[in-house]
């Protein structure tokens, strides 16, 4: 299909089952929007109820709509199985359906729904207590922010733009309250993304680079000039001296 970019597989292993999870989703979400609502929900061969007996209805009587259901699990199972290494390949072999599959990689990885809550317990707390060093750059500590949202994405906390600006602002070492001070008057602050707010902070970090690299400039100035003063004044006072000979 047009956009379904299959070469594009993350291999899933011991260490990157989060990196794996957001990347295979995306891939699944590529080959239809059908494939990955059935990898959450599941998908069943199609039955027929008559007077109370229920029967698979034969293939060559599915309708279109049941083939491509059938279609989108079957390549949404096939994307999860070849982004698999051997060893993750052997949880899931068995499976029949891409939700199944999908379903024993999580709990695997993730554990069960009360694991995922302590889980998404302590990403929260993690997320209440970050702070920005004061050597640390703008780019770092977005980075890390950015990486800890994602995480908590994966397992269904989303954050909203407001509360990262928020959050990101507050982070902020003392060398940004007068930069702070004039956002939070600017009548846009309130529509600006995280995005945005990374941006302008990443400008104005420049900024107070090149500001103390000018002070730094100046103050060596400053100094070879006094060292250059004391000569200056010796040789003022032998012309002195010369000229009342």
């Amino acid at each position: 299909m047009e956009g379904y970019h299959p070469e594009l597989k993350v291999i899933l292993d011991d260490g990157n089952y989060t990196y794996w999870k957001a990347r295979t989703r995306a891939n699944i979400q590529c080959i239809d929007e059908a494939a990955w609502y059935l990898t959450e929900h599941g998908w069943k061969p199609p039955t027929v109820t008559i007077e109370g007996v229920t029967t698979a209805v034969p293939r060559e009587r599915w309708t279109t709509a049941q083939r491509d259901d059938y279609k989108f699990n079957a390549r949404a199972l096939a994307q999860i199985n070849g982004s698999c290494s051997k060893k993750q390949f052997e949880l899931i072999q068995g499976c029949t359906t891409s939700k199944e599959a999908w379903d024993i990689l999580q709990i695997h990885f993730e554990g069960t729904s009360q694991v995922q809550s302590s889980r998404k317990d302590l990403l929260a707390t993690k997320f209440e207590n970050m702070r920005m060093e004061e050597h640390e750059s703008i780019a770092d500590f977005s980075s890390k922010l950015s990486s800890l949202v994602q995480e908590s994405r994966t397992l269904g906390k989303v954050y909203k733009d407001a509360k990262l600006v928020k959050k990101l602002l507050r982070c902020l070492p003392d060398k940004f309250t007068a930069y702070k001070a004039g956002l939070s008057a600017n009548p846009i602050f309130g529509t600006i993304s995280y995005d945005e707010m990374v941006g302008k902070l990443q400008l104005h970090e420049l900024e107070l680079g090149g500001v103390k690299k000018a002070k730094g400039i100046a103050l060596i100035s400053t100094e070879k000039q006094l060292e250059e003063e004391p000569e200056e004044d010796s040789i003022s006072l032998l012309v002195r001296r010369f000229d009342r000979v």
